[in-house]
């Protein structure tokens, strides 16, 4: 039976529940900390990559020859026009980049794309390029296997695509993410019973 004295626990809290608000175009969470999202997720893996790949300096697609690390971005690349009068109908992605894409999960195990996007006018480099940039990150993640609440499944595919649009280059790596569960909490199975 359930006791007079106990309280309801506050949101947030364990076996409280969770509730969502909108404050400046980000979604809150009152009582306390996000539950567990797949945006969360991205936000984490984005944070956990920036360093990895900052020491990288490769080809922008610059006319003065300007070498950058690439930009990590959570979601989609934002492709933007050129600023070239020669060709007004091309779109560009801002080039280097590392893309952390959510798939799908199923509740206990989501599947994450990562992808590197690099520009080079020469065929050999391009797709190196990519390449490097995918295998650091790789091999960061097999060794720091655990990052916030989530765990990476040591097995991760990297792959690229055959058809390619030189000067721009691309290549992912696709890993596994174990999720965290949420306990349910059981009520006594006396309540409500006469």
């Amino acid at each position: 039976m359930k006791d007079k004295g106990q309280e309801k626990k506050p949101l947030g809290q364990p076996g409280g529940f969770f509730t969502p608000f909108f404050t400046e175009n980000r979604l809150a969470w009152k009582g306390g900390e996000e539950p567990l999202t797949p945006i969360v997720l991205v936000d984490e893996l984005v944070k956990l990559i920036k360093p990895i790949v900052s020491g990288f300096l490769l080809e922008t697609g610059d006319p003065d020859g300007e070498r950058k690390a690439p930009e990590v971005i959570g979601g989609f690349v934002n492709r933007v026009p050129p600023q070239s009068e020669d060709e007004p109908n091309a779109i560009t992605a801002p080039l280097p980049y590392v893309a952390v894409r959510y798939v799908e999960d199923d509740g206990s195990k989501a599947i994450v794309k990562i992808t590197a996007g690099t520009h080079s006018s020469d065929g050999q480099s391009g797709w190196r390029d990519c390449m490097n940039v995918l295998i650091r990150i790789r091999q960061a993640l097999q060794e720091r296997q655990f990052f916030g609440a989530f765990s990476i499944d040591p097995v991760m595919k990297t792959s690229m695509p055959e058809e390619q649009a030189p000067p721009e280059w691309s290549a992912s790596l696709t890993l596994t993410v174990h999720i965290p569960q949420t306990l349910i909490e059981r009520s006594d199975v006396t309540d409500g019973i006469a």
